[in-house]
């Protein structure tokens, strides 16, 4: 009894693939982040259009990418509820590639200079309007300096966007790799 339950398994494990092809982010030859076969991918491909879906197949530097979004609409009653529309199948090599979206970091809306923008503009308009209003003279020195300082924390708020990534960038520092984990027969 024990001899045929050993052979079973011994015939059982000669049939088995332990690994499958991956997808490796790398980021200065360090892996990052790694794809397999049914993973979620979000990318930006070649044409700048951002693709979201499951990785179907991977062979040599190619990929099969059943893309798909997922959206909130509100349902019958008006409450949102996610939605999922599929688009199809995509080829791709790993060359069309271009870009990852950053991992998403709480408090973006300080950092990325939006809040500062957004104040400082609605600052110069309540400013511009009120000082019509009062019929007063918004080319009045003090009145300048107050507006200087806010066009200031404006120009702030636009350079601390300028320098906010949003994405990774696949160039010099980040670099994608298909590792094939089946035999080439």
């Amino acid at each position: 009894m024990q001899k045929p339950l050993l052979l079973f398994f011994v015939l059982l494990a000669l049939n088995v693939e332990a690994q499958t092809d991956l997808l490796l982010l790398k980021k200065r030859g360090i892996t990052q982040k790694t794809f397999v076969k049914g993973s979620y991918i979000h990318f930006k491909f070649l044409n700048q259009q951002w693709i979201e879906g499951s990785i179907k197949e991977m062979r040599n530097d190619s990929l099969w990418v059943n893309m798909f979004s997922i959206r909130r609409v509100p349902d019958y009653y008006g409450f949102p509820k996610l939605d999922t529309s599929f688009h199809g199948l995509l080829k791709l090599h790993i060359s069309e590639i271009t870009a990852f979206p950053l991992p998403d970091r709480g408090g973006k809306y300080l950092s990325n200079g939006s809040l500062l923008i957004v104040g400082a503009l609605g600052y110069i308009f309540l400013n511009v309007v009120n000082g019509i209003i009062l019929n007063e003279s918004v080319l009045d020195a003090t009145n300048m300096s107050k507006l200087g300082i806010a066009t200031g924390v404006a120009s702030l708020g636009f350079l601390l966007r300028s320098v906010n990534r949003t994405e990774i960038s696949i160039k010099r520092k980040y670099s994608l790799q298909v590792i094939s984990g089946t035999k080439n027969e």
